[in-house]
């Protein structure tokens, strides 16, 4: 139904990271052509996971790392854009 899932600080734990993954695998499933972008603070528990899982599932994955400056602090941030090509 979307052709883009975009979501922020979606992953926190480690544990959440098997849902979060599956969850993003049905709706490319069921809409085919869709990317999903996620951007999060580097060293989140279970981004890892999440962005090894999304590698290993068969689409394309792509990241990129860059700093989010503010007054106050630089915070390392990770941009990653995953799609499944329509089978």
């Amino acid at each position: 139904e979307f052709p883009v899932v975009l979501g922020s600080d979606l992953i926190y734990y480690e544990r959440d990271a098997e849902a979060l993954v599956a969850t993003v695998l049905a709706h490319l499933q069921a809409n085919p052509g869709a990317e999903f972008l996620l951007m999060n603070r580097q060293g989140r528990p279970g981004l890892d996971t999440v962005l090894a899982a999304l590698g290993d599932a068969g689409g394309t994955l792509t990241t990129k790392q860059f700093q989010l400056v503010s007054n106050w602090e630089v915070t390392p941030m990770i941009l990653a854009v995953f799609s499944k090509k329509p089978s």
